[in-house]
């Protein structure tokens, strides 16, 4: 694993500081050695050594201690790389959703616009046509009116052309039983100068009928 630098500073001076000691304590085993018998570890010695053991335990437990804290820190790093990288993934993918919800939008409302004015051109024909229909529906009324004028005029026309048609069959047929019943003829009908020609019967007349309508005289 990769160290940083200033703890690899602090592992080469506590492997000096090691080093040190270790011959320091050879050296004072050494001259125990020569001198056995006159040899006695004063209270410097016996401070020194242990302050330099302190030292060096303290180093080295501080040394760990760094070392826990910057694996710990690597592996931290780590997961929150792995999480950024997710992060990333996932804000692409709602940014690619963003994009095409934005484009879907752009072309509802190109529609919706589309579909405003063909609404909008459809209400002002519709308004042009009730216009129309109210003028037609007007005008209407009005030829209903005349209509019914008109009607009453034609049947007020008609009773009296049917009133002076009665009154001229009535003429004709008193005409006929003067002129024909006075030679005791019955029948009669009308030439095509609308003159009365009398008949014996509805086969014989003073002339023939050439198809009209022989009538008796009844009146």
């Amino acid at each position: 694993m990769y160290e940083p630098y200033g703890e690899e500073k602090k592992s080469f001076k506590i492997k000096e500081k090691i080093t040190h000691l270790k011959e320091k304590i050879q050296g004072k085993f050494r001259n125990f050695n020569m001198n056995t018998e006159n040899l006695k570890f004063s209270k410097i010695t016996f401070t020194l050594l242990a302050f330099s053991l302190l030292l060096v335990f303290g180093s080295i437990t501080s040394y760990v201690s760094k070392t826990g804290q910057v694996n710990k820190l690597e592996s931290d790093n780590m997961i929150l790389q792995k999480q950024n990288d997710a992060c990333n993934g996932e804000l692409n993918d709602v940014k690619q959703k963003l994009s095409t919800c934005s484009s879907n939008l752009e072309n509802m409302q190109s529609d919706l616009t589309k579909i405003t004015l063909n609404y909008q051109t459809a209400q002002a024909d519709f308004q042009a046509c009730n216009e129309e229909k109210l003028t037609l529906s007007s005008d209407l009324n009005m030829v209903n009116e005349d209509l019914k004028k008109t009607q009453d005029k034609y049947d007020k026309l008609k009773d009296n052309y049917d009133s002076l048609i009665d009154d001229y069959n009535i003429v004709i047929c008193n005409y006929a039983k003067n002129i024909c019943g006075s030679g005791g003829m019955d029948y009669y009908y009308l030439d095509s100068n609308e003159k009365v020609v009398c008949c014996l019967d509805e086969n014989t007349c003073a002339k023939d009928p050439d198809g009209k309508d022989i009538q008796k005289i009844e009146c």
